[in-house]
């Protein structure tokens, strides 16, 4: 639910370039796509996630952290055992699909 008017018109202002851009055809799909990226990247700033990341980062930089715990040992580490889980399920379907 959005209770604040400016929230709001600045939601339907970014809904409506979206809309635009997915009538403009092919290319304006691409840039709705792009568009939806770019705001979810600003989003990401005012996360809980984001926060986390930020005090760990900055308990990193005082060097209180065993190596296995520094940022990017643990981001790295969960983005390639999420990328291998993907790719496994996507290997599965297209497996599937094949045989079906």
């Amino acid at each position: 639910m959005i209770d604040d008017p400016a929230t709001a018109d600045s939601i339907a202002h970014r809904l409506f370039v979206l809309k635009e851009a997915i009538d403009g055809g092919a290319g304006g799909v691409r840039e709705a796509s792009e568009a939806v990226l770019a705001d979810i990247k600003e989003a990401y700033l005012h996360t809980d996630a984001h926060g986390a990341a930020l005090r760990l980062y900055l308990l990193s930089l005082t060097g209180r952290l065993q190596p296995q715990d520094e940022p990017l040992q643990l981001i790295n580490g969960a983005i390639e055992r999420g990328l291998a889980t993907t790719s496994g399920a996507r290997v599965g379907r297209a497996a599937k699909k094949r045989r079906g």
